[in-house]
């Protein structure tokens, strides 16, 4: 029901046998360090099971959706603190025995006072803890862009989603395989043919969600002569080299062409940089800061020739 888990208040203020147990969901897939971790939905249930409430604060254990925290925030500390405040024996006061006092006369028996009914213990609450959704599921990968092998190993990284993962790979050229390792992977022995291949990295999630990444690894020959024909390259979007915007981030594209073949696309700027997805057409994201942008896109053909195209974009 969207629930990783819950717990029951503790005795003295919840009457009921199951005060202070925990619950978890079965359907969800447990483990230490995992998505979800189980200790650190745990320390946030044993948090209920000692009297806590939800906190309000992100960051907090007894925030009521899913992080993976292994410590206490001060603020957890301070409500653990107000509800089972320090003792301090040597603080306590010494009772004086009073000296005794003969009455004159016996003292009238005093009724017995009437019992005060016990106020009905409150229901207790559940509360529970709620998964929240996880960053988006991202794929970052690391690979040579040329090689003279006939093979290339592909490695990567993954983040956010929900594990376990699965890491699958597709050649231009036709065949495919399966990834060793989630977090941290590896596709090993990834065919090549001569030229240019487009590589495709696919990763899933245990609830559907899926990353995609695309790359261009050139498998290089020794040929009879160099080859010093360099790429032309053209910008398309922005269709100006000096370009103004508010957004944050745009995309462009355009094409590229070489008498032996465009073996990948670059871009640099002020934000960062990058390889743009495909070749001799192709496109890629770039984020901008306020102010002016510089960027060079690259294209390099197999020899290492390559042509270039420079924009100036400003962001208001």
């Amino acid at each position: 029901g969207g629930y990783l888990a819950h717990a029951f208040y503790p005795a003295p203020w919840n009457k009921d046998p199951i005060a202070g147990d925990l619950h978890f969901d079965d359907d969800e897939t447990w483990s230490s360090g995992g998505n979800p971790d189980m200790y650190s939905v745990m320390l946030h249930e044993i948090g209920h099971a000692l009297g806590l409430q939800h906190a309000q604060r992100p960051g907090t254990v007894m925030y009521p959706y899913y992080r993976s925290l292994m410590s206490l925030h001060p603020e957890d500390i301070d409500a653990l603190r107000q509800l089972y405040p320090a003792r301090n024996p040597s603080s306590a006061p010494v009772p004086v025995e009073p000296e005794p006092v003969t009455p004159e006369s016996p003292a009238p028996e005093l009724p017995s006072p009437e019992p005060v009914p016990e106020s009905p213990a409150p229901q207790p609450t559940v509360p529970t803890l709620q998964p929240e959704a996880p960053e988006t599921l991202v794929v970052s990968l690391s690979t040579p862009a040329s090689t003279l092998e006939a093979s290339v190993d592909i490695s990567g990284s993954i983040h956010g989603g929900y594990g376990p993962f699965l890491i699958t790979w597709a050649a231009g050229s036709g065949p495919g395989g399966t990834a060793e390792g989630e977090l941290q992977w590896v596709a090993r022995g990834i065919p090549l043919t001569i030229g240019s291949n487009a590589i495709t990295i696919t990763a899933s999630d245990s609830r559907g969600a899926r990353a995609v990444r695309t790359i261009n690894v050139s498998r290089k020959t020794i040929g009879n002569g160099p080859d010093t024909v360099m790429p032309s390259l053209n910008v398309t979007s922005p269709s100006t080299t000096v370009y103004a915007t508010s957004a944050a981030q745009i995309k462009v594209s355009g094409n590229a062409r070489d008498n032996v073949g465009v073996s990948q696309v670059t871009w640099r700027s002020a934000s960062g940089e990058g390889v743009a997805e495909g070749t001799s057409s192709w496109t890629f994201t770039l984020p901008l800061q306020v102010g002016d942008n510089q960027l060079i896109v690259r294209a390099t053909d197999e020899a290492g020739n390559a042509g270039w195209r420079s924009l100036m974009i400003t962001r208001r």
